[in-house]
């Protein structure tokens, strides 16, 4: 995480907003799940396209961004053709 949600301040990776003093922990810990989601299913991508969607389907649970979205439906697409 760069900036904290609540009031935009650079982050320097630590659990607490040095301005703000939210606590930030709980979210480092779902970026960090969505990383190993991410991880998991570019490993699984060539050999078991399936294992692959349901990874980055986790990971589109847990962060939703443009590049888990389009790793998805790859992976889905991969799945659907080996059928």
């Amino acid at each position: 995480m760069e900036r904290c949600p609540h009031c935009n301040a650079r982050q320097r990776g630590e659990t607490q907003c040095a301005r703000c003093q939210m606590e930030l922990g709980l979210l480092l810990a779902v970026e960090r799940a969505a990383a190993r989601a991410l991880s998991v299913g570019l490993e699984a991508l060539a050999r078991d396209p399936a294992q692959a969607t349901r990874a980055f389907a986790r990971a589109v649970a847990l962060q939703r961004t443009p590049l888990h979205l389009h790793l998805r439906a790859f992976a889905q697409r991969l799945a659907a053709e080996r059928v």
